[in-house]
């Protein structure tokens, strides 16, 4: 329905797949055991790791590959860091259900700060999305030919006609605590 929402590796269903979250195996509230990675927010995300061969340093795998996503570690970036971030968006196509507006919208902010000369850091994080997808269908088959009165004539046989529209609402909310006493 226009959204990523399961990462398939090599082909194989998300199921032979195992998603962690900084190394932490994460579950799933759907049919299957694919993790559905859009409840992540993008912008709290800082890097994705896909292991499609085994490793000895990964506790947990999966059959297909794993894939790791990991957050922002604080005492890894140089000084503060604030980051506020909107974006708009809208369909070209008119607005096809009542209930469903064709605009949306996603806003974030983080800030990222090192204290006690750098042996804290501390990272915090907020995602919004409200989004809308809106999708038309239309598929014909059984086109016959009827001769009606001398004159030929292509008749369709079936048609299925759809409007589509999925309103999201996601927050997400990041906090990070990294203490590195000594080196």
């Amino acid at each position: 329905n226009g959204d990523v929402q399961l990462i398939n590796v090599r082909g194989t269903p998300p199921d032979f797949t195992v998603t962690t979250l900084n190394g932490r195996m994460q579950g799933t509230l759907g049919d299957g055991r694919g993790v559905e990675v859009d409840q992540y927010p993008s912008e709290l995300i800082n890097s994705v790791f896909i292991y499609k061969t085994p490793d000895s340093a990964l506790g947990i795998q999966g059959l297909a590959g794993t894939v790791d996503l990991r957050t922002i570690r604080p005492l890894n970036v140089n000084g503060r860091k604030i980051n506020v971030n909107a974006r708009y968006s809208t369909s070209s196509m008119d607005q096809l259900n009542p209930d469903v507006n064709k605009d949306g919208y996603r806003f974030s902010a983080s800030y990222i700060n090192q204290f006690m000369d750098g042996k804290l850091g501390v990272a915090i994080g907020y995602a919004h999305l409200n989004s809308t997808n809106q999708t038309q269908h239309f598929r014909a088959w059984g086109y016959n030919n009827y001769n009606i009165a001398g004159t030929d004539y292509l008749l369709l046989n079936g048609a299925e006609v759809r409007a589509q529209s999925l309103h999201k609402e996601r927050d997400g909310l990041l906090g990070v605590v990294e203490y590195k006493p000594n080196d």
